[in-house]
């Protein structure tokens, strides 16, 4: 019975920087349509920028967070004003302590206007530029581009409160 031999460091380091950086990923997702602004935060540098549907805003962590915060409409998430975000396919360039990435999502925001509830459903393009800072990565520029938008009228009662577990 023979055994490969294990991989070379480099390209070791290199499939443990894209399961870290996939990971950064997701928990943007995962903290924004939560509502868990600080961990949302925590995942760019303090002097990140942000390009949105070709808008750019001025640098800072805390300006995209807002950005983010306002575009979703989650101010209020247990109210029931949600956003659902899935990261699909992703391409992902590491080199050292640089990375750049680029994502396709779907985005799904329960809107509130006054002719009543919208779901809005966006296909997005996410593009990264990160960096390993500390021994962990950060997204120092994020351009979010809107491919295309649709909005629906809300035709189911959309629960605003949880149930209880059994």
């Amino acid at each position: 019975m023979t055994t490969a031999a294990p991989p070379p460091a480099s390209e070791l380091a290199y499939l443990v920087a894209r399961a870290r950086i996939q990971d950064l990923l997701a928990r943007c997702f995962v903290s924004l349509d939560r509502g868990d602004f600080a961990t949302l935060r925590s995942c760019f540098v303090p002097e990140a920028t942000f390009t949105q549907a070709g808008v750019a805003g001025p640098p800072g962590r805390d300006d995209i967070v807002e950005r983010l915060r306002a575009a979703a409409n989650v101010q209020d998430p247990p109210n029931g004003r949600r956003s659902y975000h899935f990261l699909v396919d992703q391409t992902l360039q590491v080199q050292g302590e640089s990375a750049t990435s680029e994502a396709y999502a779907s985005a799904h925001l329960v809107l509130s206007r006054d002719e009543g509830l919208l779901l809005r459903t966006q296909g997005l393009r996410i593009r990264d530029d990160l960096v390993l800072r500390r021994g962990r990565w950060y997204i120092r520029h994020r351009e979010q581009i809107i491919d295309w938008e649709r909005d629906d009228p809300v035709t189911l009662p959309v629960r605003t409160r949880r149930r209880a577990s059994p």
